[in-house]
């Protein structure tokens, strides 16, 4: 099964006007049934060529597997990895989720890194960038030069890499994630 930006945008608008016509805010829980079928992020088809360009992709934190699934749609090598510490999603797109990076000697040299709304805590997301040996990050999420939440990540992103590309994504109500595409510095 596979969902469009179209299916994302009109299945939100068809719910937030049901609830706006009984003067409602979408309840919290809908939208976080929502982010655990299909994840914290909408990917737009612009967000899906943008990563197909830099593939092949290690994506680290890839929850239900819809990114990957689409990835691996347009023929691109994904290694999905999740430790699912925060619970088992009700579905799942694919099922090959390493539970921990996989041990290469080049460091994914050639891939890209996918991290989408990385943990604000745990130290996942610096110890992915610690293990990681490409030159592409793509950060789903909020500004990374901003978010102070994960220092170490943080610190890590702003002395090694720089951000190449920011893109709007289609958003469930209240997030305000974008795209983050970084290249390492020289």
């Amino acid at each position: 099964m596979q969902f469009s930006e179209e299916t994302y945008s009109t299945l939100m608008r068809m719910e937030m006007a049901r609830y706006r016509q009984q003067g409602r805010s979408v309840p919290t829980g809908l939208i976080n049934g929502y982010r655990r079928l299909f994840g914290w992020t909408i990917p737009s088809r612009a967000m899906i060529d943008l990563v197909v360009r830099h593939g092949p992709v290690l994506e680290v934190g890839s929850g239900c597997g819809h990114i990957t699934a689409l990835l691996r749609k347009r023929r691109v090598e994904v290694v999905a990895v999740d430790d699912f510490s925060w619970g088992i999603p009700p579905y799942l797109w694919i099922d090959d989720t390493c539970p921990t990076i996989p041990h290469r000697a080049d460091g994914y040299v050639g891939y890209s890194l996918l991290l989408c709304r990385p943990p604000f805590e745990g130290g996942m997301a610096a110890s992915a960038l610690g293990q990681y040996r490409g030159n592409h990050v793509f950060h789903v999420g909020l500004d990374p030069e901003d978010d102070m939440r994960d220092l170490e990540y943080q610190t890590a992103l702003q002395r090694e890499w720089r951000i190449e590309r920011t893109m709007l994504l289609l958003r469930w109500p209240g997030d305000a994630y974008c795209l983050y595409h970084l290249t390492r510095n020289a």
